[in-house]
């Protein structure tokens, strides 16, 4: 058992760039810190990135690359939960949890702990000779696992625990809390990864595409013990319909961002489609969810 984690709780708020305008960050060289019990656990946000990223850039393997198998998927799946509890709270739409920034998430995540570092700057950096070296910027590096990005933004933490303990800490600084009720973002992922110096490392990365309107179940809840659910759909639309499962599609009826729908019976795995359509432009979104009734009493 090493010493208990540092409280250190770091924060840099997110400012907008805008085109043709250049904002240098504080870069803090990352490195390994002294010990200091009495500290919080360390945290930082990171502001959003202008969209000029290409898409899929090339980057060095030290950059990034296929994600690891989750280090803990609770744990991940928990912190897009309290993500969403906190911006349902204020009155904002719940984002949508995707495989991209999953994986790019907990790509990080699994970096920062294997090379021991914790990125302040968030910029990717690997360990040569017992010293950290660039590898690229963190926005090249999202872009990776989340082409065609418009908008994107990273907020990351080390130290704590748990779920809960990370979010609460999040929100208690207004920058992360800025970032985690920013209307700019429709998609996120988390990852989290336990080792090095600080024991646990935890990423959430937020994104939006311009191709994508994702349709978002009970605010991306794992499981829900009743059919009976509330659905969120992005984007501005005439008319939507919808389907459960494999079944035919309902009737076009006009758009709402924001209904009640009802699952299809049986307990497992269910998946609500959505078409919507505006003139001649069409667009499909499909959200999961376990449905697990509770058991007779």
């Amino acid at each position: 058992m090493g010493l208990p984690p540092r409280r250190r709780l770091l924060a840099l708020v997110g400012l907008l760039l805008a085109a043709l305008v250049f904002v240098s960050l504080a870069m803090l060289s990352p490195s390994r810190r002294e010990e200091d019990p009495t500290r919080p656990p360390a945290a930082h946000t990171v502001a959003d990135a202008p969209a000029d990223e290409p898409d899929r850039p090339p980057v060095p393997s030290a950059c990034a690359g296929p994600p690891p198998a989750a280090g803990n998927a609770d744990f991940e799946a928990r912190v897009v939960e309290l993500v969403n509890e906190q911006r349902g709270a204020v009155g904002l739409p719940p984002l949508k949890r995707v495989e991209e920034l999953t994986g790019s998430s907990r790509w990080f995540a699994r970096a920062m702990a294997t090379q021991d570092y914790f990125a302040e700057d968030h910029d990717t950096y690997v360990r040569s000779g017992g010293e950290l070296r660039l590898a690229c910027r963190w926005s090249v590096r999202i872009g990776w696992f989340y082409p065609g990005w418009t908008a994107l933004a990273e907020t990351i933490a080390a130290g704590h625990e748990t779920p809960e303990e990370v979010a609460r800490d999040w929100m208690e600084s207004p920058g992360h809390r800025a970032k985690i009720l920013s209307r700019d973002h429709w998609e996120t992922g988390a990852g989290y990864w336990a080792g090095g110096s600080e024991g646990h490392y935890w990423v959430v990365d937020f994104g939006r595409r311009g191709d994508s309107f994702p349709v978002v179940i009970d605010g991306e809840a794992r499981r829900t013990p009743t059919r009976e659910v509330r659905l969120h759909v992005y984007g501005s639309w005439r008319e939507m319909r919808l389907r459960n499962d494999g079944d035919p599609f309902g009737p076009w009826r006009t758009f709402t961002s924001d209904l009640d729908w009802r699952l299809a019976d049986g307990a497992g795995l269910r998946t609500v489609t959505v078409e919507m359509r505006d003139g001649r432009t069409l667009a499909t979104a499909s959200d999961t969810i376990r449905l697990s009734p509770e058991p007779p009493t």
